[in-house]
């Protein structure tokens, strides 16, 4: 199967089942997390270091986004003119 083929295969849905949906996995997950920081608080800290990896990775998101909607509104803008 060529990447395209996976790709309009996930688009038409191909993924089934309870961990299908990105918001079912998120959620389990902060659930897990809840249970695990209630359960065992010092496993829960010894766990840290997922989260904090996490932020890392997400953190630049919102400034590339950003900048990626500031250049294509300016293209857009000088195209037009």
């Amino acid at each position: 199967m060529t990447a395209t083929e996976m790709r309009s295969a996930g688009a038409a849905g191909g993924k089934t089942g309870l961990l299908g949906s990105l918001f079912t996995q998120v959620l389990i997950a902060l659930l897990l997390g809840i249970v695990i920081g209630v359960v065992a608080p010092e496993t829960a800290q010894g766990l840290k270091f997922f989260s904090d990896a996490c932020l890392k990775l997400i953190s630049p998101a919102p400034a590339t986004c950003a900048r990626s909607a500031v250049s294509a509104s300016r293209r857009w803008s000088i195209s037009r003119a």
